[in-house]
């Protein structure tokens, strides 16, 4: 099989009202390409707490991680361990969010990784 690999982004938004709590957000990614995750970042305006849930039901953390622990600034991505998550195509993470901050708080997380899809036997 041969691959071609390129970097990719996708992008997660949400709005959250006053301590709201999400589970399951279902995070999309291309259903032509698997996705191997190497980081997250992002920015929002105001606190929350975030668990990262693998494909395979399993959670990335053993609690909820407040949002400065897990996800990196705008401009520099957390590192997601010693090699990438790998997500097959079409199967994205999701994830459980609780706001702390108390007030309406707008959200944008970004798995950065790369795209990699077949291009030939």
């Amino acid at each position: 099989m041969e691959y071609s690999e390129e970097p990719a982004l996708y992008v997660f938004q949400i709005v959250l009202t006053a301590l709201q709590s999400l589970r399951s957000q279902k995070v999309p990614i291309d259903a032509d390409s698997d996705f191997l995750l190497t980081g997250i970042h992002g920015s929002s305006t105001g606190g929350y707490t975030i668990n990262l849930l693998l494909p395979s039901g399993r959670q990335l953390a053993n609690v909820p991680l407040a949002s400065t622990n897990l996800i990196g600034t705008a401009n520099q991505p957390t590192a997601i361990g010693p090699s990438p998550v790998y997500l097959r195509a079409g199967i994205g993470p999701a994830l459980d969010i609780v706001d702390t901050s108390n007030a309406g708080n707008t959200l944008e997380i970004i798995f950065s990784g790369i795209r990699r899809y077949k291009t030939g036997n």
